[in-house]
Order: C-alpha cells, then sequence, then structure tokens
C-alpha cells in the first residue's frame, strides 16, 4: 500500500520506487537471469520425471508463444483462462513483486516522462517494459503447462472413467504441488519482499515445499496399486535421482577432462573463498602458472 504523504512516507514510497527498478535490473532485464529461470524450471521438470518434449510440450509452447505475441483467438482465451482459473498460470513471483513495489511507490517512473514533453517515448517504454515482464512470465507458464498436460495424460490412463472436470482439478492440483506457484507462499514470506533483505525468500521456500511434495506424491503413486501411478512413480524417482547427481557428475567429468588431480583440488579449495569451497563446479581448463611456476 501506499505510504502517504508524510515524511516517513515519502522516503518509503521513493525506497519502493528504486527497490522494483533494482529488482528489475536483476531479473527481467538481465539476460543471464532469463537463462537460469528457464533452465531452472527445466530442471524441475525433468526431477518430475517429465521431459519437454512430445504433444504436451508442443501444446504448452504453441499456447504461450500466440499469448506472448497477441495471437488470441477464442480457443486459446478459453485455454488461457482455464489454466488461470486452476491456478496453474500467471503466478511468477519476480513479475508480480516488481509490479506490487513499483505499485506501492505511486506513479509509474514512465508516467514522469509527461512532464518533460516525452509521451511518444513513454508510450514505448511502457510496451517494451510489458514485453520483457510478459516474456520473465512465459518462462515460468511454458513448463507448467507442460506439467499439467503430462498429468492429465497419465491421470486418464490410471482412470479411464474419470471426469474430465475433475482430471482437470486433479492435474492442476498436482501441478500447483509440484512446479513453484507463488500463490502458495505464505503470507509472512510474501510480505518479507518490501524489506530491505526479503528480495526473492519465495523461491527457496517454495523449493523446500516441492521438494517434500515430490517425495509425499512419489510415495502415494508407488503404493496405490495402480500401475500407471506407479510407473510414474519410477519416473519421479529417476529425476530425482538424476537430478540430484547432475552437478557431482558434471565436476567430475569436467575435472577428468582437464586433468585436476585431487590433490589440486584440495588445494583449490583450500584457497578459495568460505563461499565457494568444496561446492560443485565446473573445470573450463586446468590450472595454469605463471613465469614464477605459481
Amino acid at each position: 500500500a501506499d505510504f502517504g504523504d508524510s515524511g516517513f512516507g515519502k522516503v518509503m514510497n521513493t525506497w519502493l520506487k528504486l527497490k522494483g527498478m533494482s529488482q528489475a535490473a536483476k531479473t527481467i532485464y538481465n539476460p543471464a537471469t532469463h537463462v537460469a529461470n528457464t533452465i531452472g524450471q527445466g530442471t524441475i521438470l525433468l526431477a518430475n520425471g517429465i521431459l519437454p518434449v512430445g504433444k504436451a510440450a508442443k501444446t504448452a509452447g504453441v499456447a504461450t508463444l500466440k499469448k506472448l505475441t497477441g495471437q488470441n483467438n477464442e480457443q486459446l482465451g478459453q485455454y488461457m483462462g482455464r489454466l488461470r482459473e486452476l491456478g496453474i498460470v500467471n503466478s511468477n513471483v519476480g513479475v508480480g513483486m516488481i509490479r506490487k513495489n513499483l505499485q506501492s511507490a505511486g506513479k509509474n517512473p514512465f508516467d514522469y516522462m509527461d512532464k518533460v514533453g516525452l509521451k511518444r517515448v513513454k508510450e514505448t517504454g511502457k510496451k517494451v517494459n510489458n514485453k520483457i515482464l510478459d516474456l520473465y512470465q512465459a518462462e515460468d507458464d511454458v513448463f507448467k503447462i507442460m506439467h499439467f498436460e503430462k498429468t492429465k495424460n497419465y491421470l486418464r490412463k490410471a482412470d479411464p472413467n474419470i471426469d474430465e472436470d475433475q482430471l482437470d482439478r486433479l492435474a492442476a492440483q498436482r501441478t500447483r504441488d509440484l512446479m513453484p506457484n507463488y500463490a502458495q507462499v505464505s503470507k509472512l514470506i510474501s510480505g518479507m519482499r518490501s524489506l530491505p533483505l526479503g528480495d526473492f525468500l519465495s523461491f527457496p521456500a517454495e523449493m523446500i515445499r516441492i521438494s517434500k511434495n515430490l517425495a509425499k506424491y512419489t510415495l502415494k503413486d508407488a503404493t496405490s496399486g495402480n500401475a500407471v501411478l506407479q510407473k510414474e512413480a519410477a519416473k519421479k524417482l529417476a529425476g530425482m535421482t538424476s537430478i540430484g547427481l547432475l552437478p557431482g557428475a558434471a565436476m567430475e567429468y569436467s575435472k577428468q577432462a582437464h586433468g585436476i588431480t585431487n590433490d589440486e583440488e584440495d588445494a583449490i579449495n583450500t584457497t578459495a573463498p568460505t563461499f565457494e569451497a568444496f561446492s560443485n563446479r565446473i573445470y573450463m581448463s586446468g590450472l595454469n602458472t605463471d613465469k614464477n611456476n605459481h
């Protein structure tokens, strides 16, 4: 909410505006964050035992691309509306958090351009900004739609007589439980987004929730007595195991490829900063020495 026109209110409104702009710079305006966001969502999907390929991936990709490029039609509108109703799309923490902080601060930064006669620049800037926000949201939504469609497929096989509406709701429940969904974050954590050190607490909170739910659903499906669900439980277990082992395996491969010995790795961990020591890393070369043989 707006803090008002008092001295304290003006300070807080200015703080929120600057915070929103800094968050935008670190997320939606940072190409590296877009890459990390996409890889992260794909990794979580793989941990669910779901490969981003096939008919479900095509459906998700086409729907997201058409929405992103404004190619709306009645069928697409109904489909996306249904996904919003089920709580699958439009729950990206970065977009909501940034917009909320900027709105809490009062006027949008682009509105100040009217005062200096830059109306056309303002309108162009708003359009570009909204497209970047939409892209950031789309990177989140496309993987959730894949999860939803894949989940519908195996739940339909598990129970061929299931009602279509019930099928949608069961698949949506699993998608909300097993993919990051920031509508699920507690009010305490979401409220900390306006604090100086409360930027991205929702993500680790969601990872804890997802990890717990992955274990819960895997056990539930494995003991269900339904052959289809048991197969999906095996896929989830294989996905979690693969994703868990991948960082260590990639590090070991790069270490062997560049001839890094165990003694050299111990030396690196001894001299590295505390926050980097003994963590997974990808070696890009062997050890280099200077003219003093250091």
